[in-house]
């Protein structure tokens, strides 16, 4: 299937009835092009179920604003890049001696907090560095941990 234009889609999207019906047009059209349009789109109607099934485990799974969601450690030595993703940050001493197995003394340590609703917190370090500064690098910026004011809908 070649890609549609980015215009024609949207032309589409804009005129359907409302975004659900344009979705099992669309998804109609993707999945079962070569039937009829009618048995396509009741077709359509089986895959819509398991999709409100994924969109109801993903509400459900969603991260609260300002939870970390991931730890990234990045060495890098030159051109040279190592790195791994963690699900929790790690504490100061296994951050050291994660270094300690695999940095040589003049890598570049970085260190990004992938936080909810949030950017990337990134901090760096040339190795070796002291126990100090691995409690900074594994704390991120409290700044970014603050989940954004709420906002009140309807009222001012």
């Amino acid at each position: 299937m070649t890609n549609r234009d980015p215009r024609d889609v949207r032309s589409e999207y804009e005129s359907a009835p409302s975004p659900q019906e344009w979705w099992r047009v669309e998804v109609a059209r993707f999945l079962y092009p070569d039937v009829s349009f009618a048995d396509a789109y009741a077709g359509s109607l089986s895959y819509m179920e398991s999709v409100l099934k994924d969109v109801d485990t993903l509400s459900k799974e969603q991260f609260e604003a300002g939870t970390l969601i991931g730890f990234e450690l990045r060495l890098e030595s030159g051109a040279e890049v190592r790195k791994a993703m963690f699900p929790r940050l790690p504490t100061p001493g296994a951050l050291l001696w994660l270094c300690c197995d695999l940095a040589k003394p003049g890598d570049i340590i970085v260190v990004r907090h992938y936080i909810a609703h949030k950017d990337m917190v990134e901090m760096r370090a040339p190795w070796p560095f002291s126990m100090d500064v691995a409690v900074s690098l594994v704390s991120p910026d409290p700044a970014a941990l603050v989940p954004p004011p709420r906002r009140r809908f309807g009222r001012r």
